[in-house]
């Protein structure tokens, strides 16, 4: 198989599982899914549930990498102001709690304690 042989599958492939989330998106039963995209009923459920799942992780991909930018940010703020906390300047201390809290709240460190309420 060449590289365009090979590439024109992939984007069959990602197309047949776009439309079989997008018809199921419509209401449409994974029988008529099958009959549209040609394979069979439980090949539709699999061409969606595969989509799903890529979504997801996409999606969880994403949040990671806004979750990362947002840890950077507080660990800039937090260096502009820890010197200053540290002498006990309550101007700094308080935002700088405030900063570690929502570092914990973005790490979910604050979960046990959740669970225990």
């Amino acid at each position: 198989m060449s590289h365009s042989d090979a590439s024109a599958t992939i984007l069959d492939a990602a197309e047949h599982h776009i439309r079989a989330l997008a018809l199921r998106k419509k209401g449409h039963t994974y029988r008529e899914i099958g009959a549209q995209l040609g394979v069979s009923e439980q090949r539709a459920w699999q061409l969606v549930r595969e989509e799903l799942d890529r979504l997801t992780r996409e999606r969880t991909l994403l949040a990671d990498e806004v979750r990362r930018l947002e840890l950077e940010r507080l660990d800039q703020l937090q260096l502009g102001l820890w010197l200053e906390a540290c002498k006990g300047e309550v101007s700094a201390v308080l935002p700088v709690l405030w900063i570690m809290q929502r570092r914990a709240k973005l790490l979910g460190l604050d979960a046990a304690d959740q669970l225990r309420v």
